[in-house]
């Protein structure tokens, strides 16, 4: 966990993907769209999409937090 928030940093500066760019859009209007309606699970989903996109989180934004995304080729 250490590794990982010191690694932060980097994480924002750098691989930078169109999905990124396009969680970092999406989870803001989420958020205040269901902010409006009172919809607090639509609030967390806004706020988790825009964290992906801010901190390249998920393998879904090109980068896995965890390093673990590849999968071993089988023989």
């Amino acid at each position: 966990m250490e590794t990982f928030i010191k690694s932060i940093p980097y994480r924002v500066k750098n691989n930078w993907t169109p999905f990124r760019v396009l969680y970092l859009i999406l989870g803001p209007i989420v958020v205040f769209q269901t902010a409006f309606r009172g919809d607090y699970l639509g609030i967390a989903m806004g706020v988790y999409l825009f964290s992906m996109g801010l901190f390249g989180l998920g393998c879904g934004s090109g980068n896995c937090a965890a390093g673990n995304c590849e999968m071993p080729q089988r023989k």
